[in-house]
Order: C-alpha cells, then structure tokens, then sequence
C-alpha cells in the first residue's frame, strides 16, 4: 500500500504547510446500495437489512488518487481518479496478450490483475457510473486540482489574507501498514469501513439514516470520532441496528474510545438481535481472537459465523 508522506503544500504568506489527510487504504466496493441487483449473474445471497453480500470483498478494485483542495473539507487531500472508458479498451487489448503488463505504472495495472468476470464488471460499473469525483473524506465532489508539477496551485490561505498556497515539493511515497480498508459504491460514497481485519462498520442500509451513518463513516476516516459517536448514539438510541453496530465496532477497535470489548459485545448483541448481520460477524471476530476481557472461544466464534453466514454475510 503506497502512503504519501510529507507537507508539499505551503503558504506564502504565514509558511504553514499543509498536510494531504488521507484514508489508509482503498478499495471500490463491489456492491452498490441502490443497485442491489447487480449481483443477480454471481448468484450469491443479499443481506436484506444491510444491503451487503461480503464481509470481505474479493471483487474490488483499488482507487487511483489525484492531489486536490477539497473546498468542503478545506484542506489538502485525495479525491477519485476514475478510469476513462479507452483505459478500459486499452486494458482489454493488454489483457489478450502473453504477457499482461502495462508499460507505465497506471489505472492498467489494477486493471489487468483483475479475472475476467470481475473485469467485466468493473467495466459495466463504468458504464453507469454518471457522477462526479468525490473526495475520499467527506464524499463531496467541490476540488480544485493540484499538479504536483506546478508550483502555483490557484489556492488561497483565507486565514492568512487569502496569500497564495504553493507546491514546495514533489509528492514522496512509501509502503505503509494497511490499518483500514475503506470501501466506496459506484457513485462514489462511502459503504463500509473495515477495521485491521477483525470489524466492519457499514454505512449500507435501505433506512432513511443512510445519509447519518455516512457522516459517521467519514467523520471516522476524518479522525473526527466526537462528531462520529455523537451520530451513532443518537441513532441507536432510536433503535437503528447499523448504528448499534457502528458503535460496538468503535468500541471493539478503541476508535474515538477506550477500547472495551465488553461494551462492543453489548452493543453488537443488541444489533443482531435488532438483524443485522455485519453485528454477528463482528462478534464472530471478537471471540475468535479474545481480549484480556473476554476469552478465546472458537465455538461461540463459529456459532456468530454461521449467523452471520445466514444473513448474508460471509468472513473469508
């Protein structure tokens, strides 16, 4: 996983620099919360309260990324690189011959990896897809682009009498600890976020708090977890199981709060007893590796497993 390190942003006028804020990792999720029915060829099952097919996805493509100065987060960050349609045509020629690589490091290399009904599915998802870039924080698709090439950036420091914000220096990279995979629909929105491989909060529901469970989600990638806990407490106390669910997750991954698998285990109960499948696999993987609170115990493990596997969600 390629991080980018460093302040490459700075002010001409006060010098401050300006960190890009980024998620840990990316990742399309395969399914899109208001097109449950693009599953229908691979014949797996739905889970009718979250929307969800996986726990963990198999069938996503990583997110390109380009430089930007998102105007509702105002700060430097990522927003989406869609492919065009002719990457995919160019894809798909490479795709045919012997030896499947691109000849420079882009959108092809994600591309040719992927089997060929995968691929020919990221392709239809293309296809429909009809919005805007988002921003990989807060969803929203107001930016103005950064070339990392050019020093002036068209940006301004309102804090500092609006003085120029200049590149001082190229983007650096370098291999970075995978912590949080964060999983978006066609459109572009946030789905689901996937904690160290042990939780999963999901913002996919056909109840009208889509829209709240989202700003949690990305208040969490913002390291905002005040603003994240208050959404999901005021939802769960009106009895959403998904927010119940996002709850226990913080708690079980000590996001925002003082990890505490007893609390994470009272809220994830209260969640599947309320449907919600993501709250059993998440139990599932709070027995299977334990805690100093609660002990290792493979069989309740398996048992919230199959639950979960009943409901459509499947741990790999």
């Amino acid at each position: 996983m390629l991080n980018y390190l460093g302040s490459i942003l700075k002010c001409t006028g006060c010098d401050k620099q300006f960190n890009f804020d980024v998620p840990d990792c990316y990742g399309y999720y395969s399914n899109h919360s208001s097109n449950l029915t693009a599953f229908s060829d691979i014949n797996n099952p739905l889970n009718d309260v979250t929307g969800i097919r996986h726990y963990c996805e198999v069938d996503s493509i990583p997110l390109l990324t380009s430089p930007c100065w998102c105007l509702h987060c105002n700060t430097a960050t990522f927003i989406e690189r869609l492919p065009d349609i002719d990457q995919y045509m160019k894809a798909s020629a490479l795709r045919r011959l012997p030896q499947k690589k691109a000849r420079n490091h882009d959108i092809y290399d994600s591309l040719l990896e992927l089997e060929d009904t995968s691929f020919a599915l990221h392709y239809q998802w293309r296809l429909q897809r009809n919005t805007a870039p988002t921003c990989l924080r807060c969803g929203h698709s107001a930016y103005i682009p950064i070339d990392e090439n050019r020093k002036d950036t068209g940006i301004t420091h309102e804090e500092c009498w609006n003085s120029p914000i200049e590149c001082v220096s190229p983007l650096r990279f370098s291999m970075g600890h995978i912590r949080t995979s964060c999983y978006y629909a066609l459109d572009g929105k946030l789905n689901s976020l996937h904690f160290d491989g042990a939780a999963v909060m999901s913002c996919m529901t056909d109840h009208p708090c889509q829209t709240d469970l989202r700003e949690a989600g990305y208040a969490v990638i913002r390291k905002n977890y005040a603003a994240a806990l208050d959404i999901l407490q005021s939802l769960a106390l009106d009895g959403i199981p998904a927010a119940m669910t996002g709850l226990g997750t913080l708690y079980q991954t000590g996001r925002g709060v003082e990890a505490d698998d007893n609390m994470a285990r009272h809220y994830l109960n209260k969640a599947l007893e309320a449907g919600d499948g993501i709250a059993a696999a998440n139990l599932a993987m709070l027995y299977r590796f334990g805690s100093d609170s609660i002990n290792k115990d493979e069989e309740a493990s398996w048992s919230y497993a199959c639950i979960a596997g009943k409901m459509g969600i499947f741990l790999c």
